[in-house]
């Protein structure tokens, strides 16, 4: 029995609120289309990614209502709807259409993730102590945050009331969108603890949340060990995040790299090409002669033309989904790690993968899945491009 939604805008945002309920023994399984029937899912906590984060305010509102046409939808008896922890996407439209859709009037949002330097105080939302307006996502190629009042954030999307609140002890249930200050694990405790008592069924946050709604959900019983990679792990990464630069830059010379040339990766039907066919064939061939691989894509200079930032966009991500599966046989038998949430739904989509059951962390934001392929278990390891520390690649050659 499906004791909660989770609707996410984008898949590693999926995995990594998905993974914080299967740490606490709740059989999770994240989903990239919609069930048919939602009493038929095995499952404690179904997830679904819309993937919405770069659709129009339209097209993310109509996404999320979409999903509670599902028959078995709206009797799910708690709703968390998952926002990035640096505000980008569609945060109001969505949230709105989970009020809607599901005939709520209130809705509990805490957008705090302490564990990995996001804090919400006045407000406000910080990124390791910056204002996120003025950090690292402000000046996103795809999506900046131009403001970092999240009142504000929510307001350009939606009509309904958004209340701030500092204290769970004098709050007390409003119709509308309250967004609670935390700056600690204990301080989303007690929103969760503070939102059940006050029957709010719609909750909404990042991963940091989501691992603090035992109070509202009840206890987990599901059990299974994680994988560590160990040696041949191969790095798919389409992110074009500083982080995820520095992580690959300062990765360990054990690492065999290759990287798209600047400028092809954005080429249209790059597979067609004479080059791609050249990357395709160097690729298979470093995989087979190389233990741990990363491979990467040189998309930023092209992302800096904002008159055609989605449509290049678009064309980078289906050209790394169609990379993927031109590889995808060669790893089959070998950890793999995909890093970038449009990166990894194009990787997923091409490789005919539509279920995965996250099972862990291996840090903050780096989650370790399974899926069946050709009747087996594989296993997948995911981030986003700002999760991670400089020296993550490091990190996991010593786990």
């Amino acid at each position: 029995m499906i004791r909660l939604l989770l609707i996410a805008d984008d898949l590693t945002g999926a995995l990594d609120t998905g993974v914080r309920l299967a740490e606490q023994g709740f059989k999770t399984k994240v989903m990239t289309y919609l069930p048919v029937c939602m009493d038929q899912e095995d499952a404690d906590v179904l997830v679904i990614d819309t993937e919405s984060r770069h659709l129009s305010e339209k097209e993310a509102y109509g996404r999320v209502k979409d999903v509670f046409a599902v028959p078995g939808a709206k009797d799910v008896p708690h709703i968390y709807k998952k926002t990035d922890s640096a505000l980008r996407g569609n945060i109001g439209a969505e949230l709105q259409a989970v009020l809607d859709a599901s005939g709520e009037d209130s809705a509990a949002f805490i957008p705090a993730y302490p564990g990995v330097g996001r804090i919400t105080r006045d407000g406000i939302q910080y990124i390791n102590g910056v204002p996120v307006s003025m950090s690292e996502f402000g000046r996103d190629s795809f999506n900046p945050i131009k403001t970092s009042c999240i009142k504000d954030i929510i307001g350009e999307q939606t009509d309904i009331p958004v209340h701030t609140a500092k204290d769970p002890g004098s709050w007390t249930r409003r119709p509308g969108i309250t967004v609670m200050d935390a700056a600690s694990d204990a301080d989303m405790e007690a929103w969760a603890e503070k939102a059940g008592g006050q029957g709010i069924r719609v909750l909404a946050g990042c991963g940091g949340a989501a691992a603090h709604l035992r109070s509202l959900i009840g206890e987990g019983t599901y059990s299974f060990e994680i994988p560590y990679p160990g040696d041949g792990l191969f790095v798919f990464s389409g992110s074009i995040h500083p982080e995820t630069k520095r992580q690959t830059e300062k990765a360990p010379l054990l690492y065999k790299r290759i990287t798209v040339p600047e400028g092809l990766i954005g080429e249209k039907d790059l597979i067609k090409t004479p080059a791609g066919t050249e990357l395709i064939d160097r690729l298979r061939r470093v995989i087979r002669e190389n233990g741990r691989v990363i491979f990467t894509s040189d998309s930023g200079s092209a992302a800096e033309d904002g008159a055609c930032t989605e449509e290049i966009r678009r064309t980078v991500a289906r050209n790394l989904g169609d990379i993927y599966r031109e590889i995808s046989d060669l790893l089959l038998d070998r950890p793999v790690m995909i890093v970038g949430g449009d990166t990894l739904r194009e990787c997923m989509d091409a490789s005919g993968t539509c279920e995965l059951m996250p099972l862990g962390e291996l840090f903050p934001g780096v989650v370790v899945s399974e899926y069946i392929k050709e009747g087996k278990r594989r296993i997948l390891i995911t981030k986003s491009g700002g999760m991670g520390k400089d020296t993550l690649f490091r990190d996991i050659m010593s786990l």
